[in-house]
């Protein structure tokens, strides 16, 4: 029975660019052994490991896979980070209709922003 990746697998999916005719024969080859393409470049890339690499090869490779998921993980961290202080950053300052900001003053911070209603 095939091995079942953890949902934690399913929660970012990247795409490889690849000729055609491989991308094709992966396909088929996936469908023959009754696996997903996900599953079937997993066996590929497996097998490609067992067979080419020695012990201090995967270490390295490991350890560069570490640093390598540290450094996506804290960028995505930053990145959602900003992305939540622009949010309440917009939800702080909406302005409702009938507001306008003061001229020459900043636009967005609710300090600068004058009734324009009567």
């Amino acid at each position: 029975m095939e091995d079942i990746p953890s949902p934690r697998t399913f929660n970012r999916w990247a795409s490889i660019r690849v000729p055609d005719e491989v991308h094709d024969e992966i396909s088929v080859i996936a469908r023959v052994e009754g696996r997903t393409i996900a599953s079937q470049v997993r066996v590929i890339l497996d097998a490609w490991k067992r067979q080419n690499l020695s012990r201090n090869d995967l270490a390295f490779l490991s350890a560069e896979l570490a640093a390598y998921r540290t450094r996506v993980k804290t960028a995505k961290e930053r990145a959602e980070a900003a992305e939540r202080a622009l949010r309440e950053i917009a939800k702080e300052n909406y302005l409702p209709p009938g507001r306008q900001p003061k001229p020459g003053h900043v636009v967005g911070l609710r300090s600068n922003v004058e009734d324009t209603e009567e």
